[in-house]
């Protein structure tokens, strides 16, 4: 019986994703402002600041406006979960177990860039994928790193995130000289746009500022990392290993086109963790984007198995990660 293990009830259920979304907002708003949550660090651009100053809302709107940006990415999970037929069973667990792990993350619930570059990867990972195979796949490409630059504008550490677009490119057999320059381009014209504004408005400190970044430039700064932080990165370390694993060993039963997206998006996770190690001090910047491939990877695995040890696995992931979100509050 398929859904004879609660594991399988929540996978398939049709309330999961509602009640996952009503949780999200009661743990986001159940405890005050973390008071370290700001992501803004010395070594990201001060564009975001800039941005924050004309922006006088009370606290708690900014919060709301916070969580619903989160919640529009989540929800667009459903699209490139359905669109690109990632889960080869109908069922909504990928954005049911984001919002639950973006529920206990307290670090991502204030105001924040963090939901903002989200939804631009989000997309920006819809066009890569739909670049599959395609006779002229230029557009999908140009869209896909124009996006990846307007995240950039916020975050340059996300430019190191080309090498991943082009072995996906590479696996998803659209990486010719065209399309190539086509990504180039599509990177270049938030650059652009951003120079000519400062050129034309005298505002020469946005591009002095891309380069206090190159100045300041670090790698392994501990410092920004706290129990909680270290918690939640090993509980997604530990369930992508074993999504994973997984995958790996029955990858045999998908589609090769499905295989081909969840190749990549390993290669993605897989990068993202070592950028989060390498670079913690924008923690919750590279956690918020683990989000994502962690709930298609954790979520395939979770639909594609059934078994009492598999069960027992599910409550005890969810008996941690409730756990940890006690341990943050506390």
């Amino acid at each position: 019986m398929r859904n004879k293990y609660l594991q399988q009830q929540i996978v398939f259920g049709r309330l999961s994703l509602p009640l996952a979304i009503i949780v999200m907002i009661v743990l986001a708003f159940f405890v005050p402002e973390p008071s370290k949550a700001h992501f803004i660090t010395s070594e990201s651009t001060s564009l975001w600041d800039a941005i924050s100053k004309y922006i006088t809302l009370d606290t708690l709107i900014l919060r709301i406006i916070n969580i619903a940006i989160f919640t529009l990415a989540g929800l667009f999970l459903l699209v490139i979960n359905n669109t690109f037929a990632l889960i080869r069973v109908r069922t909504t667990i990928p954005a049911t177990l984001f919002f639950v792990m973006l529920g206990t993350s307290i670090n991502l619930h204030s105001w924040q860039p963090s939901p903002i570059v989200m939804l631009l990867m989000s997309f920006s990972l819809y066009f890569l994928l739909d670049s599959y195979q395609q006779k002229r796949p230029m557009g999908n490409i140009y869209h896909a790193w124009g996006l990846l630059g307007f995240a950039s504008i916020l975050f340059p550490d996300l430019i190191m995130l080309i090498p991943i677009y082009l072995i996906g490119e590479y696996m998803f057999q659209s990486l010719s000289i065209k399309s190539f320059f086509s990504g180039i381009m599509g990177l270049c014209v938030p650059y652009l746009l951003i120079a000519t504004y400062a050129f034309i408005f005298n505002q020469m400190w946005l591009i002095d500022n891309f380069e206090g970044v190159i100045d300041n430039f670090s790698l392994f700064d501990f410092s920004h990392l706290n129990l909680s932080r270290e918690l939640l990165l090993g509980y997604v370390v530990v369930t992508n290993i074993i999504a994973i694993i997984h995958l790996l060993l029955n990858n045999w039963k998908d589609k090769i086109k499905t295989r081909d997206f969840l190749f990549f998006i390993i290669w993605l996770s897989l990068f993202l963790l070592a950028l989060t190690i390498i670079r913690p001090q924008n923690f919750d910047l590279y956690y918020s984007l683990l989000l994502i491939t962690s709930s298609i990877l954790i979520g395939h695995f979770l639909a594609l198995t059934n078994n009492k040890a598999i069960n027992i696995l599910f409550l005890s992931s969810i008996f941690i990660l409730t756990s940890i979100y006690i341990y943050t509050i506390s």
